[in-house]
């Protein structure tokens, strides 16, 4: 199974949800790894029990932090990919404890200072955890340049100079966030195109599939009727 990391204090559920709906549209069996102690994820599914830590929607495997790993290794669950979504380093660190190796990390950040301070602490421990990580950087158009945010993210440039996808945070991606949260499927009528782009190649280099098998994937995904 190999493992992925959406690290970063910033909304990035989306991302993570619409990666391992690609990769389950490929036929891969995938899990979605909520490492946030208030069960985000259960926004996203038809489920309201909180105290349940494995989840299902729309085909997707849904764990719920250390507990939702653990059930999930006691009933021998098989995965191709796992995705994590971790908001801080406390998570970051469960994920380790657990004994999970990491293959693939994207440290995520807005162009918010704030927000770059406390992802550079994520982009510091995962620079130095694995060689294969990325930055995924939601942006917002403003006078300041991404290249500069890189820059105030990362201590190490060369660590900066690593693959860099950008994301528009702007009403488009919103849409589609809103969409999907009301929705009982995951489908891609309003994902914005640039950010399709970025996904594929994310699941290119780091995921390790075919591009024109992952554009046939997003176009059966875009046929889908929203059913909420």
């Amino acid at each position: 199974m190999k493992r992925a990391v959406f690290a970063g204090k910033c909304d990035k559920s989306d991302v993570a949800l619409y990666l391992a709906a690609i990769l389950r549209t490929l036929g891969h069996g995938v899990a979605v790894v909520d490492m946030s102690a208030d069960k985000k994820y259960k926004y996203h599914t038809s489920s309201i029990d909180m105290n349940e830590v494995v989840d299902e929607h729309d085909g997707l495997t849904i764990l719920y932090g250390p507990d939702g790993l653990n059930k999930a290794e006691s009933e021998n669950m098989k995965f191709d990919f796992a995705i994590f979504d971790i908001g801080s380093v406390k998570e970051w660190n469960d994920v380790l404890n657990v004994g999970w190796d990491v293959d693939a990390a994207f440290v995520c950040t807005t162009y918010r200072k704030h927000n770059v301070a406390i992802n550079a602490e994520f982009a510091e421990l995962i620079s130095k955890s694995t060689q294969n990580f990325a930055t995924v950087l939601f942006h917002t158009n403003s006078s300041v340049d991404a290249d500069y945010v890189v820059a105030n993210l990362y201590k190490d440039a060369d660590a900066g100079a690593k693959p860099l996808y950008v994301i528009y945070d702007d009403e488009y991606r919103h849409r589609a966030q809103i969409e999907n949260e009301y929705s009982a499927k995951i489908y891609f009528k309003f994902v914005p195109k640039e950010m399709k782009a970025a996904m594929s190649e994310m699941l290119e280099k780091h995921f390790g599939q075919d591009p024109k098998s992952v554009k046939g994937a997003m176009k059966k995904l875009m046929k889908k009727e929203r059913r909420g």
